[in-house]
């Protein structure tokens, strides 16, 4: 199996007598523009590895490892980013339209503006799909965030996290629900 890149066809990676992507190591490999296209890469790991424009267009990136990579402006046009892990990725401006995000993993992530939205908000960075919202190191369905009472809020991150919510929560809270509604 062969990854070439998506505009010169340089290849970047070859696999040898390997068949398939799935459960495949890709840590911290340089992939820029690679064509993935329709590949399926689930349950592989890409940490910290650099996609930056890699067309990952119908690839079913299932329960991938994706922690710190690099996906700026990458093509995830109807991927399957189910249960993947995103925490700390890059997806400015990445192309998720139609891409499944059932139980990603956002917490820090930098969203792409559009599917996954990120804002800094000292101390805790906050990013959020239509389902799911993270703040700090916490990430819950919005549900979830609501049920919340102030002994459990409290031991989250003494004594930063009440204080936070108190004066924060109510920003956060019509900020972020205002823009669920506009979210694909």
């Amino acid at each position: 199996m062969i990854i070439k890149n998506r505009y010169t066809e340089k290849v970047l990676h070859v696999f040898n007598g390997q068949q398939s992507l799935t459960r495949v190591c890709l840590s911290g490999g340089k992939l820029p523009c690679a064509n993935l296209n329709s590949m399926d890469l689930s349950h592989s790991n890409f940490r910290a590895a650099d996609l930056t424009g890699a067309d990952l267009t119908d690839a079913n990136l299932t329960k991938t490892d994706l922690v710190r990579a690099n996906l700026y402006s990458a093509d995830l046009f109807n991927a399957n980013l189910s249960g993947a892990d995103l925490r700390s990725s890059n997806l400015s401006e990445a192309d998720l339209k139609g891409a499944i995000l059932d139980d990603v993993k956002i917490i820090n992530a930098i969203g792409n503006g559009h599917q996954i939205r990120s804002i800094s908000n000292a101390p805790y960075n906050i990013v959020w799909t239509k389902n799911q919202l993270a703040i700090g190191c916490k990430q819950k369905s919005f549900e979830e965030w609501e049920e919340l009472t102030v002994e459990k809020i409290n031991i989250m991150d003494p004594p930063y996290s009440l204080k936070f919510f108190k004066e924060q929560w109510p920003l956060i809270k019509k900020f972020v629900y205002a823009t669920r509604e506009e979210m694909q």
